[in-house]
């Protein structure tokens, strides 16, 4: 069994990671040898300077880096270039349907969608027999990343480590979630890594990882400063505001007092998750500094000094 841990807490660098993919990636990475900086895998995927507010709702998934632009997956490939690895997708098509705007299923995803679960076990065991875990989406917790990193019953159980595992308490949930739908870990092993024995139901899609040469880092920073304006001033990605227009409608939110009874406990508790989930993207802030810092300080890029 190989073990690549994620957690919302420090445990690596003393440094919190708050977005699931690139945690995910950094862990995977570090297993395999190589080292690669959170701030680094944030950045270059352009998630470090997401914003995202629903048009419609309080929607749970405004923090998913699968919404931040028109197509899904582009900001999990720019990450996974940055770190020197490339990616065979395998989307649940029935996963898929509902979950993300359905013109970004037909113009992206469809040339990864399957819904064979037979296929995606086979690839979950082929590369973690070669101890290389496996990036999935949506086994613990809400659809986001999350480690495989081994398997039980010929594939039937999969084992690793989701960001999510310790915070899914049925008792500890004030939304009115079922436990079901917290989607806890089906049991735990000795060591914490989680175990999930009806994955097929809820994998939203799987990301079998390659390792290439490591990147060279000048144009993966030549491809994220072109983007990241595109990420601060787009106004919208098909139902959602983004940049500027994101903040105005959460703010716009926040301050209404018809959007917060005081006897909904329930609604009260999605609100606050929501709200929460964008002081997260707010917080990445951070992390996106540190890597125009870096970018700065190479002698590729002089003019990013003044």
């Amino acid at each position: 069994m190989i073990s690549a841990k994620v957690a919302f807490a420090p445990i690596h660098d003393g440094r919190y990671e708050l977005t699931p993919f690139p945690s995910c990636l950094k862990a995977v990475s570090a297993y395999l040898g190589r080292k690669t900086d959170y701030h680094t895998l944030l950045g270059a995927s352009g998630a470090a300077f997401r914003m995202v507010w629903h048009k419609q709702r309080w929607e749970g998934g405004n923090v998913d880096i699968m919404r931040m632009a028109p197509d899904p997956l582009e900001p999990a490939c720019r990450a996974l270039d940055a770190a020197g690895m490339a990616g065979e997708f395998l989307m649940r098509r029935t996963a898929t349907h509902g979950l993300l705007p359905e013109a970004a299923r037909r113009a992206f995803l469809a040339p990864y969608e399957t819904d064979d679960d037979a296929e995606i076990k086979a690839r979950i065991v082929r590369s973690v027999d070669a101890g290389i875990p496996v990036i999935a989406f949506g086994d613990v917790g809400p659809p986001e990343a999350c480690v495989v990193s081994g398997y039980d019953d010929g594939g039937d159980t999969l084992i690793g480590w989701s960001m999510f595992q310790e915070h899914l308490d049925p008792a500890h949930d004030l939304t009115g979630a079922t436990a079901d739908e917290l989607n806890p870990p089906s049991g735990m092993e000795p060591d914490g890594t989680f175990r999930r024995d009806d994955w097929a139901r809820r994998t939203l899609g799987i990301v079998a990882l390659e390792q290439r040469p490591p990147a060279d880092l000048d144009p993966v920073y030549r491809r994220a400063l072109a983007w990241i304006p595109t990420i601060l001033k787009g106004a919208q990605v098909y139902d959602s505001h983004t940049g500027r227009a994101a903040y105005d409608a959460y703010l716009a939110h926040l301050g209404d007092e018809a959007e917060f009874a005081a006897d909904d406990l329930p609604t009260l508790a999605i609100r606050k998750m929501v709200h929460y989930d964008a002081m997260t993207m707010i917080a990445e802030r951070s992390s996106g500094a540190q890597f125009v810092r870096d970018i700065a300080a190479r002698d590729a890029f002089t003019a990013c000094r003044a």
